[in-house]
């Protein structure tokens, strides 16, 4: 199998760095070195993640960090509100619903945001255990205002759970002025990092929270990993065997992340982003999400009239080596999704993607 270029919504291309430290030595998940460089990870998350508080590298994917998040913080038979505006916002619901949990669900247009005055609405109808939103819809290339909605969710005194899942390491996050309980994200995205952890971060207000709320369960019950770095901290920090060459790799994400610094990494982020859709729109497509309110990290293309998705994708992978991503539901058979994350958020990788759009479209129109 030939090493496409992945312009999807993750996994994400590695740099050379990155990909170095994955494939370093098999290396044991405990000991003194072990702690050390779990440690420092942990530390580069917390900056990233824009919190003091305490963040855990769960073993999974972003979807066991949301079911540890939500199956800690919330009890059966408790009510949460999910502000919904795309696919991903379903499997919020149905991970908070597996827990025993009563679910209302507001819905918003897809291509829109998520408004803090709908949350307000919303929160003063009843009270609710906690709100679950997404920071960065990966179905849609929306971004929701977390800054704006924790702001509403403080005054009601409602704890708030983020899907930073697509987001962070690429978009602004700062939990803790923003009022964050819990932000989940993954390493496979614009962390830039392979697959396997799902970072978790906990706000002090969502310990109190979870203690309170004892919940079931284990291997993602938060209290249990916060009882093992706390008793077992010096040697053996969590409850489980750590997929260490992905700590690693992470690891070293992160030092390229800060490195680069968070500010100069958002804003090439964003440049990427915004020169793909001026370009897509100059091409024939329309962009899913409004403008004001677009990502940084995937853009949700509708192809010109007549176009299929798929023939866009299956001629970028023949011709171009080039991986994009179909969109979900209703725009499966009509939109393409475009990931520009990471090492891939450059004009330079953009306009390579632009050169295999304009073929594509004159292959198209080359009568048969």
């Amino acid at each position: 199998m030939r090493k496409p270029l992945l312009m999807i919504p993750g996994p994400v291309d590695l740099t050379e760095r990155v990909a170095a430290a994955f494939a370093s030595p098999i290396l044991p998940h405990y000991g003194d070195d072990w702690v050390k460089t779990l440690a420092e990870a942990h530390a580069g998350m917390k900056r990233i993640f824009g919190t003091e508080s305490d963040v855990f590298l769960l073993p999974g994917s972003g979807s066991a960090g949301l079911d540890a998040a939500i199956g800690s913080l919330l009890r059966p038979g408790e009510d949460a509100l999910v502000m919904r505006n795309g696919a991903f916002g379903d499997r919020l619901v149905a991970i908070t619903e597996s827990h025993g949990v009563k679910v209302t669900v507001h819905d918003t247009e897809w291509g829109k945001a998520v408004t803090s005055d709908a949350v307000q609405s919303e929160l003063r109808k009843k009270k609710f255990a906690a709100l679950i939103v997404i920071h960065n819809e990966t179905s849609t290339g929306v971004v929701n205002p977390i800054r704006g909605i924790g702001e509403v969710c403080r005054r009601h005194d409602v704890p708030l759970i983020v899907d930073g899942i697509s987001s962070i390491g690429g978009m602004e996050m700062r939990m803790d002025e923003w009022g964050v309980d819990l932000c989940v994200t993954a390493s496979q995205k614009c962390l830039g990092a392979p697959a396997g952890l799902s970072p978790v971060a906990v706000s002090q207000r969502a310990w109190r929270l979870i203690k309170a709320a004892q919940p079931s369960g284990w291997y993602l019950n938060l209290l249990v990993w916060q009882d093992f770095a706390a008793k077992w901290g010096d040697w053996h920090p969590h409850p489980v065997t750590m997929p260490v060459n992905i700590v690693l790799a992470l690891l070293e994400s992160t030092k390229e992340i800060l490195e680069e610094g968070l500010e100069a990494r958002f804003r090439r982020h964003a440049d990427a982003a915004a020169h793909l859709r001026r370009s897509l729109r100059d091409l024939g497509f329309s962009i899913l999400a409004d403008e004001a309110v677009a990502s940084g990290s995937v853009t949700t293309a509708i192809a010109p009239e007549g176009i299929p998705s798929k023939a866009i994708s299956d001629y970028f992978l023949r011709e171009r080596n080039t991986m994009v991503a179909f969109a979900h539901a209703h725009l499966k058979d009509r939109a393409i999704r475009i990931g520009h994350m990471g090492a891939n958020a450059t004009r330079g990788k953009v306009d390579l993607l632009l050169d295999g759009i304009r073929d594509a479209l004159r292959m198209r129109s080359r009568p048969q």
